[in-house]
């Protein structure tokens, strides 16, 4: 009697659960009629969780490039088949086995998007128990969070532009830098494969073939995967969002899973989709609306500052390089050569002639000043003398804890370097250039990075990255317009020489340019690179440089005249202030084959007129066309 009525039961139950669940999928065709009539695939948030661009022109349709993101065959380009497949999706009856595949576990944000716009009731879903949506959202509980901007770093393809990530805190109190053992660092990043190169991974990354997803890791851990991360100051910035807002930003991750998208140096990069997805917590932000050509890691945090009330504080960890520096200007200059003298010689017993005129004070600071060294370098050299170093170190910390004086602490913040104080990195210009035989207009547009001369406030000294920067010249007498110029990619690092870290300077460019030789001018493709020496005056703010290098040219009209040549390349970059600069440069490049040459030297002045624009007044002397002079205004946007 017992077993009878216990089998009722379970036949009342599973009768019971049936009909919720039959229930459930009839109501989903319900429901799809009802956001057919509402036009509800035409709401702008759906297509923002749909990563949707270029909305309403015919190019329109999802960025992500993974099939298994969309439920429908057409959802990368169709948000109604999306919607009504989502619909659907959400609706099915679970199966016990399958719980985490269900659409309401790997789709949160859409469950939560339809039943809010289409007033759907819990009771009338099907009940579904998404443990590792639970546990995912468990694990990533944070109370605030904040955009790293990690600077630049010309060493490196990867971290030419610099690089951000949303550092999530588990503490409120994120103003303070600490380990980070609790912080979760949320970044998106191109996929590594094996047998990567320089080249390889530029061509993809300005023409496609790279693969980014997002990626979820340690705080601590992710920084230190940086590529000469002791060279790379750390800028962090709080914003202003919620927990809600926070645990929203999360499931967008969450569904964007382990699907990829194109990572494209200039446009979908880390910048980019970080900054998409912010805006899916708060849509009321419009960030992405707000780029110009490129979403350069720079732009990013420009565009930030520029929201109202998103940035309510920053603060400023040093690089190895940073923290070395600073303690070594706090030496006198007669006791800067003490730092090399006492890693050679660390043990107390050798230390202590060597020291024995300063005070404790001194002392610690030279033995500080050390160790700073010590962190920055070690890595630089081979194996033996690391080990060496190791040694050294055990030797100065033991000599340090006898002076029984604490170090005195790093408190050095460079706001001339904070990346918000840039100007924006897309430029136009308008210019006028004058010879004996005739005058020219000139114009200019660059859409990402920045050139020797103009105001380095925010970027990296002695550097200049500039990609597709393009001059166009108008001869006034022919009528007739003419490319002059057109670097796909130009880089400059003239990073001062020293002994310490054997660094050298050098300069790569790849483009087109036209080039006068006494025979007439032709456009050439040309690739070119040099190596040499720079050196930073401080006090008198000049930099110095000289670049001997090689340079291939092919002539693009008939394909012919390709050739070689050496090149040189020196000049001096004066500062006296952040709004004007001066640069004397010349350029000379003999011809292997032939006996052909180019001799160039240019003397300009940059003055900033006002914020975002910059006049420039230059004088050329080349040996083939003779003297010239220009003038340029110059807008940054």
């Amino acid at each position: 009697m017992k077993l009878l009525s216990l089998i009722c039961c379970i036949c009342v139950y599973a009768s019971a659960a049936f009909g919720v669940q039959k229930k459930s999928i009839s109501l989903a065709p319900k429901y799809q009629k009802a956001a057919l009539r509402s036009k509800l695939s035409e709401h702008p948030y759906w297509k923002k969780i749909l990563y949707y661009q270029y909305i309403q022109t015919p190019f329109e349709g999802s960025i992500i490039d993974t099939s298994d993101f969309f439920l429908s065959a057409k959802g990368k380009k169709s948000a109604e088949a999306e919607l009504q497949a989502s619909i659907a999706a959400i609706f099915t009856a679970p199966k016990a086995s399958m719980n985490d595949h269900h659409g309401q576990c790997k789709y949160p944000l859409r469950l939560h998007f339809i039943k809010q716009h289409l007033l759907i009731p819990d009771q009338e879903l099907p009940k579904v128990n998404c443990y590792k949506l639970e546990r995912f959202m468990r694990n990533y509980d944070f109370t605030s969070m904040s955009l790293v901007f990690t600077s630049f770093n010309a060493d490196h393809t990867d971290t030419l532009l610099g690089d951000i990530l949303f550092r999530l805190h588990k503490r409120e109190d994120h103003q303070s830098w600490g380990p980070g053992l609790t912080d979760i660092a949320l970044s998106f990043e191109a996929a590594q494969y094996p047998n990567q190169n320089i080249i390889n991974d530029m061509k993809k990354g300005f023409f496609g073939g790279l693969d980014g997803k997002f990626n979820l890791k340690s705080y601590y851990q992710k920084i230190q995967e940086y590529p000469k991360y002791k060279y790379r100051n750390l800028w962090q910035y709080s914003l202003n969002l919620s927990s809600q807002q926070i645990k929203t930003l999360l499931l967008t991750v969450w569904e964007m899973g382990e699907n990829t998208s194109n990572y494209y140096y200039l446009t979908e990069n880390s910048s980019f989709m970080l900054t998409y997805i912010l805006e899916t917590a708060r849509p009321d932000l419009q960030l992405i609306s707000k780029l110009n050509y490129s979403a350069t890691p720079a732009d990013i945090v420009q565009i930030f500052h520029q929201a109202p009330g998103l940035i309510t504080g920053f603060s400023f960890t040093p690089s190895n390089a940073s923290r070395y520096q600073e303690r070594l200007t706090r030496l006198e200059p007669e006791q800067r050569p003490l730092v090399a003298s006492v890693i050679e010689n660390p043990s107390n017993e050798k230390m202590s002639p060597l020291l024995k005129t300063l005070n404790r004070k001194t002392k610690g600071d030279v033995i500080d000043t050390a160790l700073e060294w010590i962190d920055l370098n070690e890595h630089n050299v081979e194996l033996k003398k690391h080990i060496n170093y190791h040694e050294a170190r055990q030797k100065l910390i033991a000599t340090r804890a006898k002076i029984h004086r604490p170090s005195r602490p790093l408190n050095y913040t460079p706001l001339n370097q904070k990346p918000d104080r840039a100007n924006p990195k897309s430029m136009y210009g308008l210019g006028f250039i004058s010879n004996k035989i005739n005058t020219f207009t000139k114009l200019n547009w660059r859409p990402a990075q920045s050139d020797l001369l103009g105001n380095a406030t925010g970027l990296p000294k002695g550097t200049a990255i500039s990609i597709l920067d393009t001059e166009i010249r108008y001869d006034n007498q022919t009528k007739k317009a003419e490319l002059e110029r057109l670097d796909l990619i130009a880089l400059t690092n003239l990073r001062s020489f020293s002994l310490d870290d054997r660094q050298v300077a050098y300069l790569l460019r790849a483009g087109a340019r036209e080039r006068f030789w006494r025979e007439g001018d032709e456009l050439y493709t040309e690739i070119a690179g040099a190596l040499g020496i720079a050196h930073w005056l401080s006090a008198a703010k000049i930099r110095l440089w000289g670049l001997a290098g090689m340079q291939a040219n092919m002539e693009l009209e008939t394909k012919s005249h390709g050739d070689f040549l050496t090149t040189f390349d020196a000049g001096i970059l004066y500062r006296p202030e952040p709004k004007l600069r001066v640069i004397l440069r010349g350029e000379w490049a003999q011809s292997i084959r032939s006996s052909r040459h180019l001799s160039q030297q240019r003397l300009y002045m940059g003055k900033d007129l006002m914020p975002l624009t910059e006049v420039r007044i230059g004088a050329v002397a080349d040996a083939s066309l003779g003297n010239s002079g220009e003038i340029s205004l110059l807008r940054y946007f």
